[in-house]
């Protein structure tokens, strides 16, 4: 059985605090250095973006704004407008 943890991530745009549960090994692997993409390959683009810099879902806009709503139903009560 895997052990996973959840990690928080407050948006620096809107605030807004996203929770995304990973592999803890994985995790480790990229907080060690190795590419995100390599170490959370499970993960969606945007989640991985969260990781990277905090930017939520519907911040990220963009290329990723049909992503956004996607990930909006997700997260549940996370992601409730504040």
């Amino acid at each position: 059985m895997k052990d996973t943890i959840i990690i928080k991530a407050t948006c620096p745009y809107c605030g807004k605090e996203t929770c995304i549960e990973v592999d803890e090994a994985k995790y480790a692997r990229f907080k060690r250095g190795e590419n995100i993409n390599s170490a959370l390959p499970e993960l969606s683009a945007s989640k991985r973006e969260t990781l990277r810099n905090g930017v939520c879902a519907k911040c990220q806009g963009g290329s990723w704004a049909g992503w956004a709503e996607d990930e909006e139903k997700d997260f549940g009560n996370d992601d409730e407008e504040r």
